[in-house]
């Protein structure tokens, strides 16, 4: 996004289901909508 900033947190794409999340984003993640999920950035401290 426009807005964004290193830092802020991603949003997680779609095809990646539920129960793929724990595995490729341990830092967990927050469902804003069905289809919008949000995890903190990878590899930022």
């Amino acid at each position: 996004p426009a807005n964004w900033n290193n830092g802020d947190d991603c949003v997680i794409v779609p095809s990646v289901t539920n129960e793929e999340i724990p595995a490729m984003f341990p830092k967990g993640y927050t469902e804003v909508k069905p289809y919008l999920r949000m995890t903190p950035q990878p590899n930022w401290n």
